[in-house]
Parts: structure tokens; C-alpha cells; sequence
């Protein structure tokens, strides 16, 4: 029982970032995996992995893993 602001402070504080970036994170996580196990194409892993828009899923990418979805090494 608390309000989301609460929730979202609390997350932080035990987490180390907010809910919204964890998210992201694990989205990114999956993708990876589907890119390199599954061997999915990146439109395919974007789309899987929870993402909408294949250009933000191609930034966020690139800015977490330091390549972009394309380059991955199978």
C-alpha cells in the first residue's frame, strides 16, 4: 500500500534505478539473447523483446552493449 511516487523512490533506492529503466534493461537483456541464440533478424528481436519502434530499440542497443543489434556475433 503505497502511492506510485513511493514505489518508484523505494525501487531506486533498492534497485539502483528506476522501474522503467530496469525494464529496459531486461527488455535489452532478452534481445540479445534472441539475436545471438535464436538467431532472430534485429526487427524480429526488437519486436519480441517488447519494444515498438525499431530505431529507439537500435539506440538504446548500441548505447547499453556498445554495438548495434546488427553486429552481433553469432
Amino acid at each position: 500500500n503505497m502511492s506510485l511516487s513511493t514505489f518508484k523512490r523505494w525501487f531506486k533506492k533498492n534497485v539502483g534505478c528506476s522501474p522503467g529503466q530496469w525494464m529496459i534493461e531486461k527488455r535489452l537483456q532478452q534481445a540479445k539473447y534472441l539475436l545471438q541464440h535464436k538467431r532472430l533478424s534485429v526487427k524480429e528481436a526488437c519486436y519480441r523483446s517488447g519494444f515498438e519502434d525499431v530505431s529507439y530499440f537500435i539506440r538504446r542497443y548500441k548505447q547499453a552493449f556498445g554495438h548495434t543489434p546488427g553486429q552481433v556475433a553469432i
